[in-house]
C-alpha cells in the first residue's frame, strides 16, 4: 500500500528533519500530520510559526490543514480567532482570502465564502477556480438572479480553462 502509516512515518522524519535546518519547513510537516489525521498536532504547528513568522503563510497554512486534515467543529472554532486576525492584517493576499473562502464553505458560511470570492475576483478577475467555485455557491441560492449570475461566472471560467468536467 503506497499510503501506508510506515511510509508516512518516514515522511514526518525527514520533514522534522527540514524543519531543524529551515523552520519554514513546517509548511510540509503540517500537511503531512493533517493527511494522517493529526489535525490538532497540525494547527499547534501552524499556530507555533505564526509566532515568528509574521507573513500570511501559517494562516494559509492553517486553513489548508482545516480542509486537508479532519477538522473537528471544534477544530474550526478554536482556529476562528487566527483566521479572523488574519483576514484583517492580510486583506489582499489573495491565496488567503480564497482559502479561508473555502474554509467557511466547509463551516456552513456561503454567504462568507460568497464575499471572500468577490473580493478575490476583484483583484484576480481570470481565476478559473474561484469563478467556479463562486458560480456552484450562487447556483445554491434561491434568487433567480445569483443563479443568473452563477452561470455567467461558470461560463467565464470555461471560456478561460477550457471545459473541464467539474465546471461543466
Amino acid at each position: 500500500d503506497v499510503c501506508s502509516s510506515d511510509l508516512y512515518a518516514a515522511a514526518e522524519r525527514w520533514y522534522r528533519r527540514l524543519v531543524t535546518l529551515a523552520p519554514q519547513g513546517y509548511e510540509a510537516l503540517a500537511m503531512s500530520l493533517a493527511e494522517q489525521g493529526r489535525t490538532q498536532e497540525a494547527i499547534a504547528l501552524c499556530d507555533g510559526a505564526g509566532a515568528t513568522d509574521k507573513s500570511p503563510r501559517p494562516a494559509r497554512r492553517l486553513a489548508s490543514v482545516l480542509l486537508c486534515g479532519r477538522a473537528t467543529a471544534e477544530d474550526l472554532k478554536r482556529v476562528e480567532p487566527a483566521l479572523q486576525k488574519a483576514l484583517a492584517n492580510y486583506k489582499d493576499d489573495l491565496p488567503l482570502l480564497a482559502t479561508v473562502a473555502n474554509v467557511r464553505i466547509v463551516q456552513g458560511r456561503p454567504d462568507e465564502a460568497i464575499a471572500l470570492y468577490r473580493q478575490v475576483l476583484e483583484r484576480q478577475p481570470n481565476s478559473p477556480e474561484v469563478l467556479n467555485n463562486l458560480a456552484t455557491l450562487l447556483a445554491e441560492r434561491p434568487e433567480p438572479e445569483k443563479r443568473r449570475q452563477a452561470l455567467a461566472y461558470v461560463e467565464r471560467a470555461i471560456q478561460l480553462s477550457g471545459p473541464q468536467p467539474d465546471w461543466l
